[in-house]
């Protein structure tokens, strides 16, 4: 079921919808199908405006109408025109759609239509598109006006809530606007009421958390949608970039497949309001569930990160610049060999896999001698000892290898110890890392989730947490071998420990193994460390991840960090 959707980008988006999940289409408008076949409705689309055009100026100088009135028919002529050519690209394309003519804004209209789909069928999803927006300032704004605004946004909601069998429905689509978030100028309603639909969206996940619900609040579009031309200049004096049909159905659908936010923003990172906080406004990322890709026509192993979706990227920096964390490649490795009986051994983090700029692309590649390597996709042709130059990283192949760190574990007094300085305090490391050493590096909320530390002799302990950051970038247990986030604070449990007895900061030089025993069963876990080395220039331990029973998740043998920045 969709409201408003016979035409513009609500249109543009379902249409895509449809042709990926096979649905079938109800639409609603306000508009009336023409009666017959009257001539412009032939029109072709770069035709249609001349078209219109020319139908008012002969209404006007043939018929004797006013303009205003010759304006009307050839505005509602147009949204027919539209209408019906919509319908026909949805039957062309094979598309099962039917169009009613209702006033959704009219609780008696479409809770009528309600009742009769659902006599014979059941209404499985519903993209909510209607919407109007007249700009004006508050003090020009008639009560009208308001009254039409909120109606057409927030009623269709009320009537949903009472007549739709909500047991049935897996998907609804709210559409908003960045107003309700940021708001606009001469748009306080408009503003008012995406934020009020925004919330009961949210309410309606909380009492049904079996539907996928979401409203994404879109920036302006060109070619369509409701943006004044005065409005349009606004946006791009704000630095907004618009969305077309090319670039905004595609988000569209990555919300629809992927995002589980019930609140998503669809805008380009640059634009600038006024100083508002985007903290309080958190735009999600669709959430990885897996790094490596088949490329089929290549057969080759790639994988590829963008900063535009990948955003925990830009919350891990070293040397300020975003690097893909040690634990990701080590991710890498484990998934290419995946169900071949063999594990990484001797993994080797040559030079820091760096985005230079919003992409990057590499490919793993297995040599001769049993080893494997990770490289840029793009590259000159090699052999194998420039190429291992020229690589981020390199592994061992090994059927088996010794797992020192399983037999690390914490003794319940000193679990317990952690978990009372855990609720008392968050770990000095952190403040360390910013006063100190926040040129070397600098972490964001995905990977800050260590939160005491105990050190005993040669042994020192940490609880650590994934972050609701780290769960949204993040999909677990996806299709991940390991869980990359919660490995990466292990290793920074052992960077702290290097850091409170050595004063320096160190990262990931060396893996001996990684072996991955089970998955985290709650939120919270404990790492466990067994000092080999600590020196100032570098250190080696096993480290050991268990949940808080005691169960293990993984271990890290061998783990050798480098100092690149000391304290002094």
């Amino acid at each position: 079921l969709v409201t408003g959707g016979a035409r513009g980008i609500v249109f543009e988006c379902v249409f895509a919808l449809a042709r990926y999940t096979g649905c079938r289409l109800v639409l609603t408008g306000r508009t009336d199908l023409p009666e017959g076949t009257p001539p412009w409705l032939g029109a072709a689309p770069s035709d249609i405006e001349n078209v219109i055009r020319q139908m008012e100026i002969e209404l006007v100088k043939k018929d004797g109408l006013k303009l205003p009135d010759a304006k009307r028919i050839g505005s509602k002529s147009r949204s027919q025109w539209e209408v019906v050519r919509n319908l026909k690209l949805l039957s062309d394309a094979g598309i099962d759609a039917v169009y009613e003519k209702c006033d959704v804004s009219s609780r008696g209209e479409l809770s009528a239509l309600i009742k009769r789909i659902s006599r014979n069928d059941t209404i499985a999803g519903i993209v909510h598109g209607s919407g109007v927006q007249k700009s004006a300032m508050i003090l020009d704004l008639p009560q009208r006006s308001i009254d039409l605004t909120l109606k057409t946004k927030l009623t269709p909601m009320f009537t949903m809530i009472d007549e739709i069998d909500w047991s049935a429905v897996k998907l609804f689509s709210g559409f908003g606007s960045i107003a309700g978030l940021f708001g606009n100028a001469g748009q306080s309603d408009y503003a008012l009421g995406n934020d009020m639909l925004a919330w009961m969206v949210k309410e309606l996940v909380a009492e049904h958390p079996h539907i996928h619900a979401q409203t994404v609040e879109w920036t302006a579009w060109t070619g369509t949608g409701m943006v004044s031309e005065q409005e349009g200049k606004r946006f791009k004096d704000a630095g907004l970039i618009a969305l077309t049909v090319e670039t905004g159905v595609p988000l569209f659908m990555e919300g629809i497949t992927g995002v589980a936010d019930s609140r998503v923003a669809a805008f380009n990172a640059s634009a600038d309001f006024a100083g508002r906080p985007f903290a309080a406004f958190p735009v999600a990322a669709r959430p990885r569930t897996h790094l490596v890709n088949r490329n089929s026509v290549t057969d080759t192993d790639e994988v590829y990160f963008s900063l535009l979706t990948d955003t925990y990227i830009n919350q891990h920096l070293v040397n300020m610049e975003p690097v893909i964390p040690g634990t990701f490649v080590t991710e890498i490795f484990a998934e290419t060999l995946n169900g071949t009986g063999l594990i990484p051994a001797d993994i080797h983090f040559r030079r820091p896999m760096q985005l230079r700029g919003d992409e990057l692309t590499v490919e793993v590649v297995r040599t001769d001698d049993n080893q494997m390597m990770i490289v840029p996709r793009e590259r000159p042709d090699l052999n194998a000892k420039a190429l291992a130059n020229l690589s981020y990283a390199s592994c061992k192949l090994v059927t088996s290898a010794p797992v020192e760190g399983a037999k690390l574990k914490i003794a319940k007094k000193d679990l317990k110890q952690l978990q009372q300085l855990s609720l008392e305090t968050s770990a000095s490391f952190y403040s360390t890392l910013d006063e100190k050493f926040f040129k070397a590096l600098k972490t964001g909320p995905v990977f800050r989730g260590v939160r005491a530390t105990i050190e005993d002799g040669d042994m020192f302990y940490s609880t650590v947490t994934m972050t609701t950051q780290a769960l949204a970038a993040m999909e677990q247990p996806g299709r991940f071998v390991f869980n990359p986030i919660l490995a990466d604070m292990a290793v920074q449990v052992a960077a702290a420990w290097a850091m409170i007895r050595c004063n320096a900061m160190e990262i990931p030089f060396e893996i001996g193994t990684l072996h991955v025993a089970g998955a985290i069963n709650s939120e919270d876990a404990v790492v466990i460390c067994k000092e080999i080395e600590i020196t100032k220039a570098q250190s080696k331990m096993d480290v050991a991840v268990r949940n808080l029973d005691g169960s293990l998740i993984m271990t890290l043998n061998g783990l050798v960090l480098k100092t690149i920045m000391t304290g002094d």
